[in-house]
């Protein structure tokens, strides 16, 4: 797990341009999302993604918690 996961699987992501540019878009397609099968495609994922930052954090924070121990015995 070296990268690092995201959890807006079901968000667009635009830039500051990208909000800009959407100013003009009159037709209303600007914004491009991740697409799934289904809902429930879309939802299973978006999950996982939710568990693998969470899985992240709980690894920062032992790691954390460990190099707080070892600091206060010494």
């Amino acid at each position: 797990m070296g990268s690092s996961a995201s959890t807006d699987y079901l968000f667009a992501t635009p830039s500051a341009i990208t909000g800009v540019g959407s100013i003009f878009n009159l037709s209303g397609g600007y914004f491009a999302y991740n697409l799934s099968r289904s809902g429930e495609e879309a939802d299973l994922e978006a999950i996982r993604r939710d568990w693998l930052v969470t899985a992240q954090d709980l690894k920062k924070a032992v790691k954390l918690s460990k190099s707080e121990v070892v600091c206060e015995q010494k």
